[in-house]
């Protein structure tokens, strides 16, 4: 019992250079995991492609009563890896696509050439992003943040236009992982405001301390 005081007792204050130091490195470790959501979604693209290709691909059917399941009825694309504002957009083209082999609004090809246009603008934005506001790029910071919350949104608006329900939790799980990391920069990003500011202020005290004994 008493080691265990003993040991609170002895543990070291870390100085502001120590606790500003720890604090920065926890921020851009966090921060950057938007540059791993950027390569998810072009990962996701591929994926999605890939498994469309594949004649012996399962298809999987679309939300019974949705928009999706009303349009398209299957499909042997899953964009769950992607950005889920990414996967909206895709399911919309896809639509544009429907009975492409008869009279298609939009042929295939302008439909692959569409989507990888699309995937490499946001993913590109992101890890733009990610770098930037891991070196304390304020738009950069706060830009991300925005961009994933009405990202996050996006799940919700997938499920009501009929996505595959397994493609929603994979989604779900995704944006929780992310998320977790995006609080924790955000927690550390204010944390070296506190610290900074608890500096300044000790410094404003020594140096009032200072010039009152010097008078």
């Amino acid at each position: 019992m008493f080691k265990n005081k003993n040991k609170k007792t002895n543990k070291k204050t870390l100085t502001y250079a120590q606790a500003h130091n720890r604090a920065l490195r926890s921020f851009k470790k966090s921060s950057k995991i938007m540059i791993w959501g950027g390569v998810f979604n072009i990962f996701g693209l591929m994926f999605g492609l890939i498994q469309n290709a594949m004649s012996q691909t399962t298809p999987t059917y679309f939300l019974t009563n949705s928009l999706l399941a009303n349009t398209l009825g299957l499909t042997t694309y899953q964009y769950y890896l992607c950005f889920s504002s990414n996967s909206f957009i895709f399911r919309m083209f896809e639509i544009l696509t429907y009975n492409r082999f008869e009279n298609p609004t939009l042929p295939f090809w302008g439909f692959i050439i569409l989507i990888m246009i699309v995937v490499l603008i946001f993913s590109g934005l992101a890890i733009f992003c990610s770098i930037y506001a891991s070196q304390g790029n304020k738009i950069a910071f706060y830009g991300q943040l925005i961009f994933y919350f009405i990202d996050t949104i996006f799940i919700i608006i997938n499920y009501l236009v009929g996505e595959p329900l397994e493609y929603i939790w994979i989604m779900i799980a995704l944006h929780v992982i992310i998320w977790f990391f995006l609080i924790v920069s955000i927690y550390r990003y204010l944390q070296l405001f506190h610290i900074e500011k608890i500096y300044k202020t000790s410094l404003i005290k020594n140096d009032t301390i200072s010039k009152a004994e010097e008078k």
